[in-house]
């Protein structure tokens, strides 16, 4: 069922989920088409600390999204996501590893490239991914700001 509390007046995306590779269930949005062109690489956008999927959503995704696809997330134990089942304790590198594994669901791993958003400790899970996307994207180009 969707969403119509957004403020730019159009629904949510739908939420999807999958299972990472240690039982958490990541809950997961995307909006808008990924750039004919490719001029413009796909987005996936990651939480600071506590955070939720909707916060992208009621700001910058949906304005993003008129330009190329975005992914939005909630990090593990938060909203919609869920700990692997026991509630361990986890790390900046489990959270990465859910990036990377979404990255991978939606097809972006791999190919030409996408880009990582990541604000607060999002930005620290973008860091701690980057080793792995340098190994597996074609288009590696890190910025920071």
């Amino acid at each position: 069922m969707l969403s119509t509390d957004n403020p730019f007046g159009e629904p949510f995306p739908e939420t999807q989920f999958f299972t990472a590779r240690d039982g958490a269930r990541i809950a997961f949005a995307k909006l808008g088409k990924t750039s004919k062109d490719d001029l413009i690489p796909p987005i996936i956008m990651v939480n600071g600390l506590s955070m939720i999927k909707k916060d992208f959503l009621t700001s910058i995704a949906p304005v993003l999204a008129l330009h190329t696809a975005v992914a939005v997330f909630d990090n593990r134990g938060l909203d919609e996501s869920k700990l692997p089942p026991g509630d361990p304790p986890f790390s900046v590198e489990d959270m990465a590893h859910d990036t990377l594994e979404l990255a991978q669901r939606l097809g972006w791993a791999g190919g030409p490239g996408f880009a990582l958003v990541g604000v607060s400790l999002g930005g620290k899970i973008a860091l701690a991914a980057a080793p792995s996307l340098q190994r597996e994207s074609k288009r590696f180009n890190p910025r920071l700001a």
